[in-house]
């Protein structure tokens, strides 16, 4: 249960839980879809992910010496 949006070119989506603190790394999630996109391609399924973390750099992170 919850919320989620699609990136501005339909190719993810971002799911925001309802009560994301019951959410853990290793948990197995279930997906189920059902999708048209704007050219009118469908795609349907179900899957099940096991959950990792993934920390992503910044591009401002950069060494300010360089």
């Amino acid at each position: 249960e919850g919320d989620y949006y699609q990136s501005v070119f339909n190719m993810s989506v971002i799911i925001h839980p309802e009560n994301p603190g019951r959410i853990r790394e290793g948990m197995t999630l279930r997906a189920h879809w059902n999708v048209v996109d704007d050219l009118g391609r469908r795609g349907q399924g179900t899957e099940e992910f096991t959950l990792q973390r993934h920390e992503h750099l910044r591009k401002n992170s950069i060494d300010s010496n360089i």
